[in-house]
């Protein structure tokens, strides 16, 4: 859960313990757990921001503390926040980065959703609940007790470096932990990056054609062969100009199939051949 450190205590408990290198928490809104997962640290740190009874300068201030509370150095400490924002980003819009927002978002943007977002881009940290699409019943995070309204206020915040990690994630009515909240909590799956597979196939050999003559005599030949009948079908139109151009050049590559008698001959007799003498 995003609104305090229940999760965060819930992780500590629940056979995570021996992995755990620090657990602290600040001001009582923001919960940091460092432990060591297959030879790699990681931090995850659970913040609550401040609602809309606080002014401007309280939610600024609440990010600077969010801020404080990042590793300094973030190749070597995977960073996750689970955050509760109090603030609506909304749909996706044109001049949105989409390594920061996805474009599966629903709502509309609040002015509070603004900052937290430029917040996030400033921090390069990714929203892995709006980069998958889901049904609603799956998106929405906290329903007013005033008015039932359901919105999109909790995310979880993923260092953009391992957005390519990211398998799935999605807001759950279970966790695993009995808490009376508006709130509903944030699932994500985080693995191995997705690589898309390289399809090899059998490189094929180029053909082309080469000029070894003066093009002016080349271009005269071709005009005179083609001149000189006064019809031509398609097929007796690329004769006349393969027989030209190979007068006139020599081909590159894989050679052409040719199909003149006497090739059809030797093909045939060495099909029929019966031993690797006669064949040669």
């Amino acid at each position: 859960m995003s609104r305090d450190r229940g999760a965060l205590e819930y992780f500590y408990t629940a056979g995570g313990k021996n992995n755990v290198l620090d657990f602290r928490s600040r001001e009582g809104r923001v919960s940091i757990l460092d432990f060591k997962f297959q030879d790699e640290v990681w931090r995850l740190i659970s913040r609550h921001l401040p609602h809309a009874g606080y002014s401007d300068m309280h939610y600024e201030a609440a990010l600077a503390v969010l801020s404080d509370s990042l590793p300094r150095d973030r190749t070597k400490i995977r960073t996750c926040i689970g955050v509760d924002s109090n603030a609506e980003i909304g749909r996706f819009c044109d001049h949105d980065d989409p390594m920061i927002l996805g474009i599966h978002g629903i709502g509309d943007r609040s002015a509070r959703g603004s900052r937290f977002l430029a917040w996030a881009h400033g921090e390069n940290f990714t929203l892995a609940n709006t980069c998958f699409q889901k049904d609603f019943a799956h998106t929405w995070t906290h329903k007013s007790w005033q008015n039932c309204e359901c919105r999109q206020i909790d995310f979880i915040l993923v260092d953009m470096a391992l957005k390519a990690s990211i398998q799935d994630a999605m807001a759950i009515d279970d966790l695993g932990i009995v808490v009376s909240s508006d709130h509903r909590a944030v699932w994500a799956k985080i693995g191995p990056a997705r690589v898309r597979k390289r399809r090899w196939t059998k490189r094929r050999p180029v053909l082309g054609w080469s000029l070894n003559t003066d093009q002016n005599d080349y271009e005269a030949h071709m005009t005179s062969a083609i001149s000189s009948r006064t019809t031509l079908t398609a097929e007796e139109l690329a004769n006349v100009v393969a027989q030209t151009s190979m007068q006139h050049g020599e081909g590159r590559g894989r050679q052409a199939k040719c199909s003149t008698e006497e090739v059809i001959r030797l093909t045939s007799a060495r099909k029929l051949a019966k031993s690797r003498q006669a064949r040669a």
